[in-house]
Parts: structure tokens; C-alpha cells; sequence
């Protein structure tokens, strides 16, 4: 199936209602490996990204979430050795599970599993 971000981010803000919240939330959706597949700044025209949007990293965009992942294990960080280049290579892999940060903590995050079926 193919769309357009603004329709996912219509389809995902309809399913999550607190994503509609006046800047309560920050909602996205990553990959397995912590790729953004969609976030606000996507289809917002005031902070839309000039360079596009492929190749975009949650550690990137929301620095402050990636640190709360790996600090509670839900993004593990794995390195790998490329010879070809001589160089030591970074990856990061989303681990499943649910997390609620608690209330006295801030920033608060929600981190829920959703799996999609044809």
C-alpha cells in the first residue's frame, strides 16, 4: 500500500488521539533499527524538514527519547567492524516492549508496540 505522510499522519493521529494534543505529545513511528517513519515534522509546513526525511534517526530528531530508550533498554546500540573501510560501524536495533515513564520524571513517554495486517 502506498500514501502519503500526511495521510499516515492523519491515520496515526485518528488511532492515538493524544498525538492531537496541543504539544502534550510528540508522537512518531520508527523501525526496527529506530528510523523515523513518520514524525510531526514531516508534514508540519512552519517546521518541515528542508533535507527530507529519509534517512532520519529518533536519536537525531528527538535526542532526548533516545536516551530514555537506551537507558531503559528499549534501543540497544551494537557496532560492527567494516575492514573494507578500516572503520568501527554503529547500529541500533528497537527492542519490543512497553514503557511508561513515570509521572515525577520528565520528559514522560509512552512507548507502545503497534503491528499492521493486510
Amino acid at each position: 500500500m502506498d500514501f502519503t505522510l500526511p495521510y499516515f499522519w492523519t491515520m496515526l493521529t485518528d488511532q492515538y488521539s493524544d498525538c492531537r494534543s496541543n504539544g502534550d505529545y510528540h508522537c512518531f513511528v520508527i523501525d526496527s533499527a529506530g528510523y523515523l517513519i513518520i514524525h510531526e515534522s514531516f508534514v508540519d509546513p512552519e517546521t518541515s524538514i528542508r533535507d527530507g526525511v529519509e534517512g532520519r534517526h529518533v536519536a537525531e530528531m528527538e535526542p532526548g527519547v533516545a536516551r530514555l530508550m537506551i537507558a531503559n533498554n528499549l534501543l540497544e546500540r551494537g557496532q560492527c567492524n567494516n575492514y573494507q573501510d578500516e572503520r568501527v560501524q554503529y547500529f541500533y536495533t528497537v527492542r519490543q516492549g512497553t514503557y511508561t515513564s513515570p509521572r515525577s520524571t520528565c520528559p514522560s513517554m509512552k512507548v507502545a508496540s503497534a503491528f499492521f495486517y493486510k
